[in-house]
């Protein structure tokens, strides 16, 4: 139906109505589809509309009188009319000139004797009677309460004997796809839908009328609206509840895949939880119209945003960050794209969604990361508890001041009181457990990070070990004295050797995250174990074009090494996503680890890097809390990591500035606990 639609929109119809004729059970009624266009004369209807595959799209590609870009080039759109019914009847006209009726049975295409030359299709030209002016057409559009049409022309097609049995559950369901097909905010000249029903079908009588998006889901809580151009550069104005709109500018430059074209997005989003109670209208409507739709010359291309089609994977977003991303069901959304503008972005044969290729996923790419600029600010507006207000994540645990409160209220009273303190050492132990909990997911988060690195060295030393033994016993095979043999065994030996301590290297690196006891941390030099991390970073930042500078004193502290591969790997991750995603003008993406003793109870790991900074606005101090993300594909997850580490483990603190030595943001984590220098024997000599 949509193809058909479709049909009369590129024949610059001002309106569509689509009638249904009862009964509307299978083999029996019909559904018929009106339309003021241009309609057509002998020559379009016999050796264009009836020709399949033609190239008439392709050499016509805006409509004669409204200049649209036409939807249509493959030809073959209307052979969607043969899924509706089994008998076909076309009646159109052109302004001023005859009247072209045909008739088709699609049942005829069955017959596997046939070839298609030889389907019968009846047709004639004569006087207009049904586009006449005052004619049946006009009677039929004012009947269903259709205004301002354009008289004396159009397109019916009418589908007899239908092919399934109409419910009501279905008509919904084509209102809601008609409803998205084209919105008014595309832009293009005005086109309507309208849907008509028999009197006597009262079941349907709600759903007549014209299509339009129902006014409950004009008011939305957040609201995006913006354009990017084909270079990735963009500019968005952001709607936060009661909050002014916000102008942004966005840089999506960075590591594009291809040159996708330009966008532009609308994006309304609710608060699913707010509705629960209070809005049940609205909830039920965003069931069945909720997702992200894409428009190509202001026309919808299925089948992206109907329903359960997350084809921008929200949902899968947002099971890894629940409390920051937006879910599918939470956003009513459209991209709009053009034929020519996005030239990368082409059908499949079938003409249900686009051909993969490297511009649909930069497509994809940068659609999410201006979703996750209203993301954080909606996350930014949203009420939530500080974490600063009691201190430390754990000491919201401490129930001292009870303690206290209760000791003083009720001096008397032994039985409250010993309760009271065995509770207390009842959570102070649950903290214990949960810290280390904690110290063991960090762990693992860092594990994700080191997985992929460790994998493909190690396979690389394990490939040359193989490479190596399979050649040096053909080389032995083939020596002709005993003295050449032992040469060529040296050499693979020499050579297996690099191997191996490639590998032992590895396995070094992952072994302080291992889930087995380790026991107390012991005295190492700290210089040492960030070289290590960095190393073990150093492949990702090559591969992102990004240097890697370290200037770190040898000193002796005694520490966790996974806990400080935790701090320095998360921290570098970070930075060189933000140096290479978005290099500073005129700057070589770089990232600068520093470690430097600043007392003797106090030692400073810095990481700078030459991206874009904390972007303005941003709350420097959310960037620590659980789930919060600038980063599109962002977790939330690693600064929280560190930020545990360093409170929980070490006593310490981390900040993040703008002002350090590259430009883009600093993070700088100070340890204040078990890093006294021990370099120092008894009798104080180093």
């Amino acid at each position: 139906m949509v193809e058909l639609v479709k049909n009369a929109y590129d024949a610059d119809a001002s309106v569509v109505l689509i009638k249904f004729v009862d009964p509307l059970v299978r083999g029996a009624g019909a559904i018929e589809f009106w339309d003021d266009g241009h309609g057509m004369d002998g020559e379009v209807a016999t050796q264009t509309w009836f020709e399949l595959a033609t190239t008439h799209r392709r050499k016509q590609r805006y409509s004669e009188g409204l200049n649209r870009r036409v939807l249509g080039e493959k030809g073959i759109g209307r052979l969607a009319a043969g899924r509706l019914g089994r008998l076909m009847n076309v009646d159109t006209r052109r302004a001023e000139s005859e009247e072209i009726s045909l008739e088709l049975d699609w049942s005829e295409f069955d017959d596997e004797n046939k070839f298609l030359d030889q389907i019968d299709i009846r047709w004639n030209a004569g006087d207009a009677d049904v586009f006449e002016v005052d004619g049946t057409a006009d009677a039929v559009f004012a009947a269903a309460g259709v205004e301002d049409w354009n008289r004396g022309r159009g397109t019916r097609i009418a589908l007899r004997e239908l092919s399934t049995t109409w419910t009501r559950e279905m008509v919904i369901d084509l209102r809601n796809a008609l409803s998205r097909l084209l919105p008014p905010a595309a832009g293009v000249p005005e086109f309507r839908v309208y849907l008509d029903f028999p009197e006597r079908d009262v079941a349907l009588a709600d759903l007549a009328g014209p299509v339009e998006e129902p006014a409950a889901l004009e008011r939305s809580p957040y609201r995006l609206t913006g354009q990017v151009d084909g270079s990735g550069i963009g500019t968005l104005e952001i709607r936060i509840g009661n909050v002014p709109v916000e102008r942004v500018g966005i840089d999506l430059s960075g590591r594009s895949l291809a040159d996708c074209g330009p966008f532009e997005i609308d994006l309304r989003v609710w608060d699913r939880d707010a509705l629960r109670d209070a809005d049940g209208e609205t909830r039920l409507l965003l069931d069945q119209a909720s997702g992200v739709s894409l428009y190509r010359d202001g026309f919808r291309v299925f089948p992206y945003g109907e329903r359960g089609d997350d084809w921008l994977r929200l949902d899968a977003r947002r099971v890894q960050n629940p409390t920051l991303r937006l879910s599918n069901n939470q956003v009513i959304g459209a991209v709009f794209v053009g034929l020519d503008t996005n030239p990368g972005l082409r059908d499949q044969s079938n003409r249900e969604g686009l051909m993969r290729s490297a511009e649909g996923t930069e497509l994809r790419r940068r659609i999410i990361a201006v979703i996750s600029e209203l993301e954080r600010r909606r996350y930014d507006y949203r009420p939530r508890r500080n974490r600063n207000q009691r201190g430390g994540l754990f000491e919201r645990f401490d129930i001292t001041d009870v303690r206290n409160a209760v000791r003083d209220r009720h001096p008397t009273d032994t039985q409250l009181l010993n309760t009271v303190t065995d509770r207390e050492a009842e959570i102070r132990s649950g903290v214990e457990g949960v810290q280390e909990v904690i110290a063991r997911y960090s762990r693992l988060a860092t594990m994700s990070i080191l997985v992929d690195r460790i994998v493909h060295d190690g396979r690389t030393a394990v490939t040359r070990l193989m490479h190596n033994s399979r050649f040096a016993r053909r080389d032995v095979s083939r020596a002709e004295d005993c003295e050449e043999r032992l040469a060529i065994v040296e050499e693979a030996l020499t050579k297996g050797d690099l191997q191996i301590e490639v590998l032992r290297t590895l396995f070094r690196r992952i072994e302080p995250f291992g889930g087995r006891r380790r026991g107390r941390p012991r005295p190492v030099d700290l210089k040492s174990v960030i070289l290590e991390a960095v190393d073990t970073m150093r492949d990702e930042a090559t591969d992102r074009g990004v240097a890697l500078d370290v200037r770190a004193e040898s000193t002796t502290a005694t520490v966790d090494e996974a806990e400080i591969a935790i701090v320095v790997v998360n921290l570098l991750e970070n930075a060189i996503y933000w140096a290479s995603a978005h290099p500073t003008p005129g700057l070589d993406p770089e990232v600068r680890i520093s470690l430097e003793r600043t007392g003797p109870e106090s030692i400073v790991i810095e990481v700078s890097d030459s991206g874009p900074g904390v972007s303005v606005g941003v709350d420097k101090d959310r960037i620590f809390e659980a789930y919060y993300s600038t980063r599109p594909d962002g977790v939330g997850l690693g600064l929280v990591n560190v930020l545990n580490v360093v409170e929980e483990f070490y006593a310490g603190n981390l900040a993040v500035s703008s002002e350090g030595p590259l430009p883009g943001a600093t993070f700088r984590a100070t340890l204040r606990k078990r890093v006294s220098d021990t370099s120092t024997s008894a009798t104080g000599k180093a």
